[in-house]
């Protein structure tokens, strides 16, 4: 709960941060992708993905990938305080950071910072209607990419073994935070919490954010609540389950 209102708390900051720079230069498009392209964009990304996972069976590609989606959103957080240059080479000291003590807690801070800079960067560019088309579509997308083809746990498998996994990864107990990334297991005494559970519901809190910032922070609130429910159900149902559903709809009744 914590990690997860850390980054959605310091997305809103940061989206803030764009807009107020926005309103003196326009540094950013806003309002600029549409619910068909960020569909597309995104099927084939996981094209791409599934094609990669059966072809390459190497661990240099996934973590290059791994580093690079890092990177991305490590230099949009940075830049509200650095100039590009110092933000750029802030974030690829991050990520050598990293990659020199993959240890989970220095892990899950990357995360989170790298999070919240993705989310800022495409909520700004949505409508609030469009987001929450987005959660809503996507949330039946995990349903199905969960419990009838099984590939979104198969994907997050590989990834894990390959520690190029971006998601935030939870031990049982405050000392599994200095366990190696290498030693974390699916179900292993870990839980995880997928990038896209943490990225999506920014999109919807930020993109309504101009129209109304009540709404905004009803809708981060409403995450978190969605968040809390859908854990109670894991430790029920003791199985993966997808957690963008329920997160989604304590994001949207939220706004």
């Amino acid at each position: 709960m914590v990690l997860f209102a850390i980054a959605q708390t310091l997305a809103m900051v940061v989206a803030s941060h764009i807009r107020a720079l926005n309103e003196t230069s326009a540094i950013l498009p806003t309002a600029g992708i549409t619910l068909s392209v960020f569909l597309t964009y995104f099927s084939l990304g996981t094209l791409l993905i599934l094609l990669l996972i059966k072809l390459y069976h190497g661990k240099t590609l996934y973590r290059v990938l791994f580093f690079i989606a890092l990177c991305s959103g490590l230099i949009t957080v940075f830049q509200m305080v650095f100039p590009l240059p110092i933000s750029l080479f802030v974030s690829i000291t991050f990520c050598v950071g990293l990659y020199l003590l993959p240890i989970i807690w220095v892990h899950n801070i990357a995360i989170i910072i790298a999070s919240a800079g993705l989310g800022a960067l495409l909520g700004l560019q949505l409508t609030w209607v469009v987001a929450v088309w987005l959660l809503l579509i996507l949330s039946v997308y995990d349903i199905i990419a969960v419990y009838v083809t099984g590939h979104m746990i198969h994907m997050a498998r590989v990834f894990i073994a390959r520690q190029a996994s971006f998601a935030l990864i939870i031990p049982e107990s405050w000392y599994g935070l200095y366990e190696k990334l290498g030693d974390v297991r699916p179900s292993g005494g870990f839980l995880m919490l997928g990038g896209g559970d943490v990225v999506l519901p920014m999109l919807l809190s930020i993109a309504v954010a101009p129209v109304s910032m009540n709404a905004s922070i009803g809708s981060s609130v409403g995450s978190l609540f969605g968040l809390i429910i859908n854990h109670f159900v894991l430790l029920r149902w003791e199985r993966p389950i997808p957690a963008l559903p329920m997160i989604a709809a304590g994001c949207v009744l939220g706004m």
